[in-house]
């Protein structure tokens, strides 16, 4: 029974200096734990990462260094076995993050010996990159959100054709203004909102955008009564640049759409005072 132990027991250090030698071949970090926490191999490139004071530590004491406590309660490794697992992790070269993948490792001869493997890639840079994406689309999102409001609040509405096709984009705040229900309409359908007095100056200033012979980067505006929300017609500044479009080579038609209507008014209202003091 004696020589029975002994063999089974260089049997199983055998098995260890290769499983050992196996992790040790891996370019990750490894390791090997029993759920009642006196099993604990690490390969060499986990100890090269770890805090040197941690190395002395006893089995117990690393594996909650490694994982959350809560994830490793011994007798309870489920949650560690339940998919892949991100967590930070001190290491001698400051906090890194780690993504573990863990499974059942059946080690030595009784099926009842019972460990877990731990295989751990180093996703810092990837981390990083992440909360920076993360940090700048919150930025970009909350820049588009006081843009949106400035728009608004300034009743400016803008237009764009980039591809010389048969449409416009168009903005939120235009569709508000003119009533129109989706973020595109046919160009002949906009140029039928315009009131017929000023429809020829519109057709022949995009004429000249698509030939174009517009300046380029020159604004220039016009005044167009367009059709709006309520159905009548309000007066609206046009104002736009001939700018080319450098992906596709094409210029860019369109420009911002301003409601001057109270403007026109009180022209108006200056104009006829002016008539009958004469």
């Amino acid at each position: 029974l004696y020589r029975l132990n002994v063999q089974r027991n260089d049997e199983t250090n055998l098995n260890k200096k290769r499983i050992v030698s196996l992790m040790n071949a891996i370019n990750s970090y490894v390791v090997i734990w029993s759920e009642d926490g006196n099993m604990f191999l690490m390969n060499n490139k986990l100890k090269e990462m770890l805090k040197p004071e941690v190395l002395e530590w006893q089995s117990q004491d690393i594996l909650p260094i490694l994982f959350p406590q809560g994830f490793v309660n011994y007798g309870k490794s489920g949650m560690m076995l339940s998919g892949v697992k991100e967590f930070p992790l001190e290491s001698r070269y400051g906090t890194q993050y780690v993504s573990w993948s863990s499974s059942v490792l059946i080690f030595g001869n009784d099926d009842t010996d019972r460990m877990i493997i731990s295989i751990g890639f180093d996703i810092t840079e990837n981390k990083v990159i992440r909360q920076q994406l993360n940090k700048t689309n919150n930025l970009l999102a909350a820049k588009e959100k006081h843009y949106s409001l400035a728009m608004n609040l300034s009743e400016i509405g803008i237009i764009l054709n980039e591809h010389c096709d048969e449409y416009f984009t168009i903005s939120k705040e235009l569709m508000d203004m003119l009533g129109i229900r989706t973020d595109s309409i046919r160009i002949y359908d906009f140029i039928e909102l315009i009131h017929k007095d000023e429809r020829m100056m519109f057709e022949s200033y995009l004429k000249s955008a698509r030939s174009n012979t517009l300046r380029i980067d020159h604004y220039n505006s016009m005044d167009l009564r367009i059709r709006s929300y309520d159905g009548k017609y309000r007066w609206y500044a046009f104002r736009y640049r001939n700018s080319p479009n450098g992906q596709y080579g094409m210029p860019v038609i369109g420009g911002a759409i301003i409601d001057i209507s109270k403007d026109k008014e009180k022209d108006y209202l200056i104009e006829r005072m002016a008539y009958i003091d004469e």
